[in-house]
């Protein structure tokens, strides 16, 4: 026995509603579409923001440059923070907040 799964009928829309609603889409995709293309033509050309981010390699290279000096700085700042833990003047204040 198959039993088919009840579904509540759909309201169906007027013709000229659904039209006004396709057109609607149409223009929108439209305007998106030119858009893309305008974006594209600059990008191709060497122009605005996301052909930078693509073309210019020096970018790239000072945001590695950066990243790698937060990480040395950041290794550098631990080193020292476990020095300062076992240095004669902090050890009783460390003794001290351990009993806390």
């Amino acid at each position: 026995i198959v039993v088919d799964e009840w579904q509540p009928k759909k309201k169906e829309e007027p013709l000229p509603q659904t039209v006004v609603k396709v057109e609607s889409i149409s223009d929108t995709l439209a305007v998106v579409s030119g858009n893309f293309s305008m974006l594209s033509r600059k990008t191709i050309a060497g122009n605005g923001n996301i052909a930078t981010f693509v073309n210019d390699t020096t970018l790239v290279g000072n945001l590695n440059a950066a990243v790698l000096e937060v990480r040395g700085a950041a290794n550098s700042l631990d080193e020292t923070l476990v020095l300062l833990r076992e240095s004669k003047l902090l050890q009783r204040y460390y003794k001290r907040q351990s009993k806390h």
